[in-house]
């Protein structure tokens, strides 16, 4: 049987002769697709994680699911094993503001300001999305005693939360957040 540009080939799972022509003739190592499929049978393996035994192709999986890698991967490249980590070097700012006690104070701050901004009164609407802040009356830094406290948050957009900050906010706007501070420190603020 001699074809032009095709060879004469033995399938490596039924060893049957098969000819194959073209571009494949040089890599072909299979007669038909039923072969292909037979090519390596599937196996026993027992998950890395939790133990259980699954049934798989030789060296495609090692965990049963995607839950048992994700926390196989979470316990075994936590902390100084991650390939992210920087020397523990969190800072103590980022900590408050990321745990859960933070997370209910905010809660309960914008709740009490009825998800509004306190000097605009933007809000979120059908349509309009409004992204809140909730902002320390004093500041976090020179009063971390007070991190926690509902009387020392207000809730500000975005806009004016930044404007504050940058001291471009309208006298007007900042007149809330001077009343919630005297009311909070009792003491008079001394307008400029």
């Amino acid at each position: 049987m001699s074809k032009k540009n095709g060879k004469n080939l033995i399938c490596e799972v039924c060893g049957k002769s098969y000819y194959r022509s073209g571009r494949r003739c040089n890599t072909s190592r299979y007669c038909s697709k039923e072969c292909w499929g037979r090519r390596s049978p599937k196996i026993e393996i027992s998950c890395l994680f939790c133990g259980k035994v699954f049934v798989e192709y030789e060296g495609r999986k090692v965990y049963c699911s995607m839950e048992c890698r994700d926390i196989d991967y979470r316990l075994r490249f936590k902390g100084e094993k991650s390939h992210l980590w920087e020397g523990g070097k969190t800072s103590r700012n980022k900590k408050m503001r990321t745990n859960s006690a933070f997370k209910a104070w905010r809660t309960l701050v914008f709740e009490r300001d009825n998800y509004a901004c306190q000097c605009c009164s933007a809000r979120c609407q059908k349509g309009k999305r409004v992204e809140l802040h909730p902002h320390h009356i004093l500041e976090l830094s020179k009063y971390p005693e007070c991190a926690y406290n509902i009387e020392n948050g207000i809730t500000l957009c975005s806009v004016c939360h930044w404007a504050y900050h940058r001291g471009t906010l309208d006298t007007h706007y900042c007149d809330v957040i001077i009343d919630r501070w005297e009311k909070l420190t009792n003491q008079v603020a001394i307008k400029i």
